[in-house]
């Protein structure tokens, strides 16, 4: 989900760009090998892995737009920064080797509160929805 969000406002195509999407493309790759000793086991430290990899490519592109669109740098760097806490909450379990579902869904709602709290200055500034899509951040 955050890499279209990402995607749909920055999608450059240029080497950089091209090479962290490969990055998560890799770490999808990592998680779906992590599925079957998850379902199995109830081991899913491969699947954190993947999904760091994952984390990783998308945090270092937010960073990136950040620096090089000043009028969104705010907005960005919440992403990058959002992205980044959330993985140190799947990293608590990770390094615990404990996964419980409690853990899960804490973790769910951190990640899909993301781009709420990194577009919270649109909705601060009570910009209708209509004209917040033509603004630029």
């Amino acid at each position: 989900m955050n890499f279209t969000w990402f995607a749909s406002a920055y999608d450059n195509d240029d080497v950089p760009y091209r090479i962290a999407t490969l990055v998560q493309i890799t770490g999808a790759l990592i998680v779906a090998a992590g599925v079957p000793r998850g379902f199995t086991d109830q081991n899913f430290n491969v699947i954190f892995i993947g999904y760091l990899v994952m984390r990783s490519g998308l945090v270092s592109m937010w960073i990136r737009a950040a620096i090089n669109d000043p009028t969104c740098r705010a907005t960005n760097l919440r992403y990058a920064i959002g992205i980044s806490v959330s993985m140190v909450g799947w990293g608590a379990m990770f390094i615990n080797n404990y996964w419980p579902i409690w853990g899960f869904l804490l973790m769910a709602i951190v990640e899909l509160s993301i781009p709420a709290w990194a577009e919270y200055k649109k909705r601060r500034l009570g910009i209708p929805d209509i004209l917040r899509s033509a603004m630029d951040c």
